[in-house]
């Protein structure tokens, strides 16, 4: 699932984060090594067996082709919906607002948060991408 910050930076896409005046792109691909990134050093006192190898590369933000926010909506019976995340079979989706949780009997976490997880096959998913002026 894309969303997030993302920036281009020779030709590729990489999931970013705004670090003072650059650009810190993050890559899971060891691939990258030849394109100035680092790997990731955990502190001696993680327990690395089952985190995953990431790639790390600090840039100017003028070596940024674009940056762009990613978002991710869901749809249910007309109704939009966030996405938050999901595993192999649904999406866990949420919502503000009262009348639409009703509506979609979301399981209600707070006073106007409803939150639950949906089957994929009942949400239509749409993307908007949104650049980012530096």
């Amino acid at each position: 699932m894309k969303k997030g910050l993302y920036a281009k930076y020779k030709g590729e896409d990489y999931k970013a984060r705004l670090i003072e005046n650059k650009v810190r792109l993050i890559s899971y691909n060891a691939t990258d090594l030849d394109k100035g990134f680092k790997e990731k050093k955990y502190p001696d006192n993680y327990d690395i067996s089952n985190l995953p190898r990431v790639y790390i590369n600090e840039v100017e933000q003028n070596e940024i082709e674009d940056i762009y926010e990613i978002e991710l909506i869901g749809v249910i019976d007309g109704l939009e919906v966030q996405i938050l995340n999901e595993n192999v079979n649904e999406y866990l989706v949420a919502t503000s607002d009262v009348a639409i949780g009703v509506e979609l009997d979301l399981d209600r976490k707070d006073r106007d948060t409803f939150m639950d997880w949906v089957s994929k096959s009942r949400v239509k998913t749409i993307t908007h991408k949104k650049s980012i002026i530096l």
